[in-house]
């Protein structure tokens, strides 16, 4: 952190560790936390509107991502499997989300892949999955096959819960600059924790109110729904605003190959008929040629 050893690769550090060694150890430490404080509550980047629907869309996924975790293990109990089984339905999300992880992360990485379009899908699918678990809370299948129906509900959803954790990150740098990365990121933790805190109390008390836990997979699995179209939002409106474009492109390629066309045949028709002063002239000329034979 000192001229001597410059960290190039970070240069804000740089700029922050502009102590000299004179410089008393503790002032440089207080003079350091108040430029980290500085950064940490600068809140210039909630101007980005991306950035803001981003916040948006993981306040809402952290309200309710949490309920299968939470509720699924009693309602295992309750539909008369053991506890045993009912431990293994978290397993099942927690397993196939090491290897979410790893999938979604690889392919993050690749350039033709579009991290956010993957997020959102995933996300969707969650929702999808979290909303359909309580058909299988009743009495349509046996208590074999109905377990076994949700644990590839719980497995499918661990799998696509990665994207949360794998492409988070990835998009927010797509949405930020790389100086305003740190601060956003940790506002992002932030606002995810608040939702975290709120989610589950909320499943809690329409548990209490209805007696079932139903509503609260349904209620969880349509605001992970919902929480998608904050991210996609943005996609749309690029995507219409290049639709335009294009369209305003092709009309304006037409209508100048339609004058272009115009002034070629206007072009020829004046060449090919002769003026009624040149036809006069021609008059003249041939009748000159006439008196003088």
């Amino acid at each position: 952190m000192r001229p001597l050893r410059p960290a190039t690769s970070c240069p804000d550090i740089i700029s922050v560790a502009t102590a000299d060694d004179n410089t008393p150890e503790w002032k440089a430490a207080l003079q350091d936390i108040y430029v980290w404080m500085q950064e940490i509550f600068a809140l210039d980047h909630l101007k980005n509107t991306r950035f803001v629907l981003f916040i948006m869309s993981n306040f809402l996924l952290y309200m309710w991502y949490d309920i299968p975790l939470t509720f699924l293990a009693d309602t295992a109990t309750g539909l008369g499997y053991s506890e045993g089984e009912g431990a293994m339905l978290g397993s099942a999300i927690g397993l196939l989300t090491v290897f979410g992880n790893i999938i979604l992360g690889y392919l993050g990485d690749k350039k033709w892949a579009n991290s956010v379009t993957i997020y959102g899908l995933c996300i969707s699918i969650c929702g999808i999955v979290t909303g359909l678990m309580p058909c299988l809370f009743g009495k349509l299948f046996s208590m074999g096959l109905t377990y076994y129906f949700l644990v590839l509900l719980c497995g499918v959803f661990g799998l696509m819960i990665a994207a949360n954790y794998s492409l988070t990150p990835v998009i927010l740098l797509q949405v930020v600059s790389l100086e305003k990365f740190t601060p956003a990121y940790g506002l992002l933790l932030l606002v995810q924790g608040i939702g975290n805190l709120i989610g589950p109390p909320i499943a809690g008390l329409l548990y209490d109110y209805t007696g079932k836990y139903a509503w609260s997979f349904w209620i969880a699995g349509g605001g992970i729904f919902i929480s998608n179209f904050f991210i996609l939002a943005p996609i749309y409106q690029r995507h219409q605003a290049r639709y335009e474009e294009s369209t305003r492109d092709i009309s304006a390629s037409r209508s100048s190959g339609r004058s272009n066309s115009s002034c070629e045949e206007g072009h020829r028709g004046n060449s090919a008929s002769p003026t009624p002063s040149i036809l006069k002239d021609l008059d003249r000329k041939m009748g000159a040629g006439e008196n003088n034979a």
